[in-house]
């Protein structure tokens, strides 16, 4: 019985980690990846940007401001799942280089981040071009009459309105319409505009658009040739500092257009939202919607963080607002039930929900997010509005700073002194070594299969200093190897049989090993909190190495080393490399008697 129970004890831990093993090649495999692992700017190149910042709102850029920009810009990059980027200051320049190359995800980390919660003035689409005219009973069966279309309450002007109905201040999406893109929308009491409603609403005008004023619902209205608009105007005249610039810019914005002349146009209305204390003309941020807003209410200083979650079935973003950002939140809810609100982001309109009740709280942005979108939205968001805006200089494809030789060379540096130390263990240990070289095996196997893993899923790449993070810890786990079989022989010097040695030295060794291996993987966490760049690379796999070297210790050291103590081929001291060719357990008891007096 007590042999069945060891031969389970060793056998199940075996079992265990050639599974993992198993499944971890298998996992790779089945997704259809590479069995190479992704590389970082010095081994396969990348692309490389040039950033010219400009003081927001006018004036000088400080060296303060720049600096604190590159520290963001660097927080965001690693957040994103980017190892080995880098990102630096050339002189009042910033350069990003991000491993493979990814323009968007440049575009994303350098982004300014400046958050303004507006009142909605006015709404229309976002083209100055006409839909196409269709019967508005089957686009919105349940538009609103125009009479009440502006969110302030007032009429909708006559004659020169744009043939669109703004939103309703009681208006609840139409159930029938069909989205294309569905919008997002804060939760919990709020509900978002369709912005393919609005725009079907507007491919018919409605009688009051036209200029009757009389508030007939658009629902009766028949389908007519579409009539080009005259110059856009809201449904009321807007209020607050800078009105008149930015109802003028609203007359003539079209977010849609590729020209140079409305590209200029779309950049003077993102421009206008670095003044939170001016109504502002804007664009939605996929350019279907144009909006006249009002000062803002709420500001990014009012949120303390954000989080991308998944309560039920659709990704949001969840903004953790500060004690004097709910209080202002709660009393821009409760002031304005049934109106709209937008959510602009660097002078773009994330979304503008209808408020429908007070919302005492944080705020939560839902819609269609997906997983990456809604993590890249809070990571920004995360971390702070940058100080700076950013005029792209260049954009450049850079080559691997090391080529194949250098690699390749120090690949088989490594190689060949890895095989010089596996060499002395085996002459020195002699069977405990050829545990050894299977160990380190097993660890490399493992070591490479979640670089693979993490390459795809947290962006990880590796580079020289990541190589040589897994060289070091290799000598790291080699010396665990030597504290165990020390301790085992140290055992069965004092008379014990190579099975009793083997479990009592692994139970005294595994402390040392872990004491060990808690100093470096510790030393590894700091240096990857402190660091970046290419040292952060260094860190994580040094870290990474340290956790499986305690793993295979455990897992495969100890029972294979058990296993193979009840053979008869080590009981003899000779094959664990003890002098002496006796059976070890024939020593127990050889200790001389004193002499009879």
């Amino acid at each position: 019985m007590a042999s069945k129970r060891q031969g389970r004890a060793t056998a199940v831990p075996l079992l265990v980690i050639f599974g993992i093993t198993a499944l971890l090649y298998g996992f790779i495999a089945l997704k259809g990846w590479q069995f190479e692992p992704k590389l970082g700017l010095d081994l396969q190149g990348g692309t490389s940007v040039i950033l010219a910042p400009k003081a927001i709102g006018g004036g000088s850029v400080s060296d303060s401001s720049i600096n604190k920009a590159v520290d963001i810009i660097q927080r965001r990059v690693n957040e994103f799942g980017v190892a080995e980027s880098e990102v630096r200051r050339e002189s009042t320049n910033i350069t990003i280089s991000i491993p493979g190359g990814d323009p968007d995800l440049i575009a994303q980390a350098s982004r300014t981040a400046q958050l303004r919660f507006r009142l909605v003035q006015d709404v229309a689409p976002g083209s100055a071009q006409p839909a196409p005219a269709t019967p508005s009973a089957s686009a919105s069966p349940s538009a609103t009459p125009s009479g009440t279309a502006s969110p302030s309450g007032t009429a909708s002007p006559t004659g020169s309105a744009p043939p669109s109905a703004s939103p309703s201040a009681s208006a609840s999406p139409s159930p029938t319409a069909t989205s294309t893109t569905n919008p997002r929308a804060l939760t919990s009491g709020l509900v978002a505009q369709s912005s393919t409603e609005s725009a079907s609403s507007s491919a018919a005008p409605s009688p009051a658009a036209s200029g009757s004023g009389s508030g007939s619902p658009s629902g009766t209205a028949s389908a007519t040739a579409p009539v080009e608009p005259a110059v856009e105007q809201p449904a009321a005249a807007p209020s607050g500092p800078g009105a008149a610039e930015a109802l003028a810019l609203y007359a003539t914005l079209d977010c849609l257009s590729d020209e140079p002349a409305a590209k200029e146009q779309q950049k003077k209305a993102a421009d206008m939202d670095d003044d939170p204390a001016k109504t502002i003309a804007a664009c939605s941020e996929d350019g279907t919607k144009k909006y006249i807003l009002g000062p803002a209410d709420m500001t990014g200083l009012d949120v303390s963080g954000a989080t991308a979650n998944i309560p039920e079935t659709q990704w949001q973003v969840t903004l953790k607002l500060n004690g004097g950002g709910r209080k202002k939140f709660t009393a821009l809810t409760t002031a304005n039930v049934g109106r709209q609100f937008a959510i602009v982001l660097d002078g773009l309109v994330v979304t503008d929900p209808e408020i429908r009740s007070a919302i005492p709280g944080d705020a939560e942005i839902s819609g269609s997010f997906t997983k990456k979108t809604a993590n890249d939205l809070a990571n920004v968001l995360k971390f702070g509005a940058l100080p700076l805006s950013f005029e792209r200089q260049s954009l450049a494809k850079i080559t691997p700073t090391l080529g194949k030789k250098s690699l390749n060379a120090g690949l088989l540096a490594g190689f060949i002194g890895l095989a010089a130390v596996l060499l002395y263990i085996i002459a020195y240990y002699r069977g405990l070594g050829l545990v050894t070289v299977a160990g380190l095996a097993l660890w490399s196997a493992l070591n490479f299969a979640l670089v693979i893993i993490l390459g795809h899923a947290i962006g990880f790449t590796l580079t020289l200093a990541g190589i040589a993070g897994f060289i070091i810890s290799a000598g790291i786990t080699s010396d665990s190897y030597i504290v165990y079989f020390e301790r085992l022989k140290d055992e069965a010097r004092e008379g014990r049989s190579i099975q009793s040695s083997a479990d009592r030295g692994f139970s005294r060794a595994f402390r040392t090993i872990v004491a060990a291996d808690t100093v470096s993987f510790l030393a590894a966490v700091i240096l990857y909190w402190q660091s970046a760049g290419s040292v952060r690379g260094f860190a994580f796999t040094l870290g990474l190495s340290t956790l499986l070297d305690l793993f295979i210790a455990y897992m495969f050291t100890r029972p294979i080393v058990a296993a193979l103590s009840r053979t008869k081929m080590f009981t003899t001291g000779r094959l664990v490399g003890i002098k002496g060719s006796v059976p070890i357990a024939e020593r127990v008891g050889r200790t001389s008697k004193p002499k009879e007096a």
